[in-house]
């Protein structure tokens, strides 16, 4: 196997449908998609912010009455989603840097582990 490649076959479905088809992945794949993550969570986390500023500015503009007590209310709840949202995101993205990491150094371990147990034979 290629160093800092991951290959999982075959294994069946826990369902008991059937069978899930493997997959590879390396290690510079997890940096990569982890990166992306964190670029797609930053340009979002901008933009809400953006959308922050232009709500405060309607509420603290003189926007009063039940519609925008209403407004306020279900922008705070949204906000709060999408800021759940978001944290979410740059978590998977580091723990894909962190899984990449491990299967390098996992790899590594393993190579060595071959190289001795041939030496030894």
């Amino acid at each position: 196997m290629a160093a800092g490649r991951l290959r999982l076959g075959a294994r069946p479905d826990r369902s008991g449908v059937g069978i899930l088809p493997g997959f590879e992945a390396t290690t510079a794949q997890f940096q990569a998609v982890s990166a992306q993550l964190d670029h797609i969570g930053a340009e979002v986390r901008s933009g809400l912010g953006r959308l922050g500023a232009e709500a405060d500015g309607l509420l603290d503009g003189g926007w009063r009455g039940q519609a925008a007590i209403a407004f306020q209310r279900g922008w705070a709840q949204w906000s709060a989603g999408a800021c759940e949202v978001l944290d979410a995101l740059e978590a998977m993205g580091r723990l894909l840097a962190t899984t990449g990491q491990g299967y390098d150094v996992a790899e590594d371990d393993s190579s060595r582990t071959v190289a001795w147990a041939g030496g030894q034979l």
